[in-house]
């Protein structure tokens, strides 16, 4: 599967893969460019090219972010210790701490 843009393509039904010269690559996708979606690279040295071609394409909708709860946070050694340990903390606290100077991130 390959996903440009809103578009998912799936079942390529042609692959493009050419290594050294490239010229047999280029007449592929000269021919297949007039019917089908192209999607691949060539090496900025031109040494080697991966296409696939596809008849169809379907509109790509992303699954919704799933929430992390992070009700806890492991700390690591140094992070506002004077003992230089690691702490679990609540994370608001922690950045309530942070907010007001307390110590935390970039105040020692």
């Amino acid at each position: 599967m390959q996903i440009y843009s809103d578009k998912k393509f799936e079942n390529p039904i042609e692959i493009i893969d050419v290594s050294g010269e490239l010229k047999e690559g280029f007449d592929r996708l000269e021919r297949l460019r007039k019917k089908y979606y192209l999607l691949g690279y060539i090496t900025y040295d031109f040494k080697y090219m991966y296409f696939e071609a596809f008849d169809r394409s379907e509109k790509y909708i992303p699954n919704p972010p799933k929430q992390l709860e992070f009700s806890k946070i492991i700390l690591s050694p140094g992070w506002g210790n004077p003992d230089n340990s690691g702490v679990t903390m609540n994370v608001i606290d922690y950045y309530k701490i942070c907010v007001k100077g307390k110590g935390g991130l970039g105040n020692s």
